[in-house]
């Protein structure tokens, strides 16, 4: 009986729980959805003030992230999600796609230490909440060692708006999180949406 009860700890402290095969399917149709949503993106990569791509993409991001965190609430699913959406970057832009990989990573380890995962509506909400965000400072540090007088610019020619950008992609962020959890809520009121724990 002790045995079982330290293997079940264990399982427990494992930081990546097993995915059905559902879980995959899922994760990778959302992240699909979304790569359709924010294919108005090319359009701000032509305006020259810091942070565009990220005002135009942070809701559909924000939104259907929320959405697949709330369904799938196992170590690992934001990292899958930005996997599969980061297909699409790796020819285009694998800068992007890196970005998006170790951001991930970032808040999957920031999740597990301080919530032990996404079982908390808490954790859900702060892990999809900065995942957009945190790809500001990401990539004015990409550009700064490609390009450094290019990233000054960008920045120093208009700070007050790099700075009101970079503030209303958090807050956008942080609005289209509630609202994706909502949403997966009155889904799984309505048993559209089943929840998958960690187990």
């Amino acid at each position: 009986m002790e045995e079982k009860m330290q293997i079940n700890k264990r399982k427990k402290n494992c930081f990546f729980k097993k995915f059905t095969v559902k879980d995959i399917v899922f994760l990778a149709i959302i992240s699909a959805v979304m790569l359709l949503t924010c294919g108005v993106m090319p359009l701000a990569l032509g305006l020259p003030f810091f942070g565009m791509p990220q005002l135009f993409t942070v809701i559909q991001t924000a939104l259907f992230m929320a959405i697949a965190l709330e369904k799938v609430q196992k170590q690992g699913s934001l990292f899958l999600v930005a996997l599969f959406s980061g297909f699409f970057f790796i020819m285009m832009n694998p800068v992007v796609f890196i970005g998006n990989i170790i951001i991930s990573i970032v808040l999957e380890l920031l999740v597990f230490l301080i919530f032990g995962g996404f079982k908390k509506p808490t954790a859900v909400f702060i892990a999809t909440a900065l995942y957009v965000p945190l790809s500001l400072p990401f990539g004015f540090l990409y550009h700064f060692l490609i390009n450094k007088q290019s990233a000054l610019f960008i920045v120093k020619d208009k700070p007050i708006i790099a700075v009101l950008i970079s503030l209303l992609v958090l807050v956008l962020s942080c609005f289209a999180t509630w609202a994706g959890m909502k949403i997966a809520k009155e889904l799984k009121k309505n048993g559209v949406l089943r929840r998958e724990r960690e187990e």
